[in-house]
């Protein structure tokens, strides 16, 4: 009880002498404390502080059925990047180890990636004709991917904000098994309107 709201000490009002007439007459009252009302749901809340622990252990039980849904499974990957350029042409190789995992009926991976600036976290995402690849970290990146549609896309770096775009050729993905699969994606790749190449990325991805 709040004693201070009404003048009230554990006593009584302050500064008022009882009686014992007094004292049978407030024996006789409804306590002056805060009433608890009683909660009516299908018989299962007798009161409002039950209903309140239930439904935060429903709302519990929920979230875990979700984080279930959207387990991530750790994969082995495999992935190689082809830049051809005029006439030259580079190709690089990594072995990483990351996570795979599905939400409705897109598909994604994640890794990081070591580089001299420091830490980058990647996301692949990939869903029927449309991808996307999202670095963060010590590199900002975004790069987006739609059959026949050129999507634009963005890089940070130390001079600001760099404007990318794609044209993408091909968007693939390969599934062998539930947990390993092959994704490849083909796309012209242009940084403030110049092109930068033609790019062919495989990723390879299995259940480590």
């Amino acid at each position: 009880m709040d004693w201070s709201e009404r003048n009230l000490t554990p006593a009584g009002y302050r500064g008022k002498v009882e009686t014992p007439q007094a004292q049978a007459e407030e024996a006789r009252l409804p306590p002056r404390g805060k009433q608890v009302p009683v909660v009516e749901s299908n018989g299962l809340c007798s009161q409002k502080q039950q209903c309140l622990l239930q439904t935060a252990h429903k709302k519990k039980d929920v979230n875990h059925l979700t984080e279930e849904m959207t387990q991530q499974t750790p994969v082995k990957i495999h992935l190689k990047t082809v830049i051809k350029q005029d006439t030259e042409s580079e190709s690089y190789e990594l072995m990483l180890f990351g996570n795979f995992y599905q939400k409705g009926n897109a598909f994604f991976l994640k890794y990081d990636e070591e580089v001299e600036e420091g830490t980058v976290h990647t996301i692949v995402k990939i869903a029927d004709n449309n991808a996307v690849i999202l670095r963060s970290g010590a590199i900002k990146m975004r790069l987006s991917f739609h059959m026949d549609v050129e999507k634009n896309g963005s890089y940070e770096s130390t001079f600001g904000t760099l404007l990318l775009s794609t044209k993408t050729e091909k968007i693939e993905h390969i599934k062998t098994t539930k947990n390993e699969g092959l994704i490849n994606l083909a796309y012209d790749l242009l940084m403030q309107g110049s092109s930068s190449g033609k790019y062919e990325m495989s990723i390879n991805y299995k259940e480590a």
